[in-house]
């Protein structure tokens, strides 16, 4: 069976409540104590709902604000990372500046010990490959007045010689290098002798110095220095200690070590002697003789060979000699 649907007009609706209304005020006016309580009856009724509304209400602001607040903590976080990314970049590159102020000042607080020469500081920037960089490329070159020839130092001792100059870079071949013949003499007895390069020696620490005389004395711990014979290198720079000097098979002639006192190993930065070598015959040989146009300074370095200039011939390896 079918119920059948009753349908309200809208107007009946609205006069039934506009009439319940004017009602419930008339009351009021007539009957105060009606009015209260209608009042607390309607509280009693509508509270629940009202409490339950101002929670949902309360805990719908806490959500947006505690949204709110985790936005403008990550906008505030990625700008403090970057703060911090930005902190971490100066520290590093003040460190870099300090260490390499340090390095310097160190140079020239050694060069005090060579102050009778003029001297430029250069950094290091490019090596021969291997592990013991018996040719590096420095960063000054003919503009900064170093000439083919130019004696180079570290630690307070000699490292090797400039062998091809550009207008602002050069290149220097190291005393450890096979081919590095440095004429030198012993500074507390006097007697001369040659070092001679020799990588694969050098990996245990220590050069070669032969062509002693049968009668000289080079003691252990002997500090050997540039002799005043040699027309490539200023006399008296320290070169390192001797050790282990014996008489040579052929009864003649001593042969020992000599351990460097610059880590050739380990350089950053040097000092080149750019006061003129007047015995160096390369630093008067005329126009030119800066630049060597068959060597190619972009090339790597490993299979690079300095050969030797017309005019840089040593003398004989007779005391104090080069080969």
């Amino acid at each position: 069976m079918n119920k059948r649907r009753v349908n309200v007009p809208l107007r009946y609706i609205i006069f039934i409540l506009v009439f319940v209304c004017v009602g419930l005020m008339v009351a009021s006016v007539v009957s105060p104590s009606f009015a209260n309580a209608v009042t607390g009856a309607g509280y009693r009724v509508l509270a629940p709902i009202q409490n339950t509304l101002n929670r949902a209400g309360n805990s719908l602001t806490s959500t947006f604000s505690e949204i709110g607040s985790m936005s403008s903590l990550r906008e505030e976080n990625a700008t403090l990372s970057a703060r911090v990314e930005e902190l971490e970049e100066e520290n590093r590159l003040l460190y870099q500046s300090l260490y390499e102020l340090d390095s310097l000042r160190e140079l020239y607080g050694l060069s005090e010990d060579y102050h009778q020469f003029e001297m430029v500081g250069a950094r290091i920037i490019q090596r021969s490959n291997g592990n013991w960089y018996h040719e590096f490329v420095i960063n000054k070159g003919s503009d900064d007045g170093i000439y083919l020839g130019s004696n180079v130092i570290a630690d307070g001792a000699l490292v090797g010689r400039v062998t091809y100059v550009g207008p602002n870079y050069s290149r220097v071949l190291s005393i450890i290098d096979d081919s590095s013949n440095v004429g030198g003499v012993s500074r507390e007895n006097g007697s001369y002798c040659v070092v001679r390069g020799d990588l694969a020696l050098y990996q245990e620490g220590h050069l070669r110095i032969d062509h002693i005389r049968g009668d000289a004395v080079i003691e252990d711990g002997d500090l050997i220095v540039t002799s005043n014979t040699s027309n490539v290198y200023f006399p008296g720079i320290a070169i390192g200690y001797a050790s282990g000097v014996e008489m040579s098979a052929n009864n003649l002639t001593q042969t020992g070590w000599l351990t460097p006192i610059a880590d050739i190993s380990d350089l950053e930065n040097v000092l080149v002697i750019v006061t003129p070598n007047t015995l160096d015959a390369i630093s008067a040989s005329g126009d030119g003789a800066l630049e060597d146009p068959s060597t190619d300074p972009e090339a790597g370095m490993e299979t690079s060979a300095e050969t030797e200039t017309p005019g840089e011939s040593e003398p004989a390896p007779d005391e104090g000699g080069e080969d």
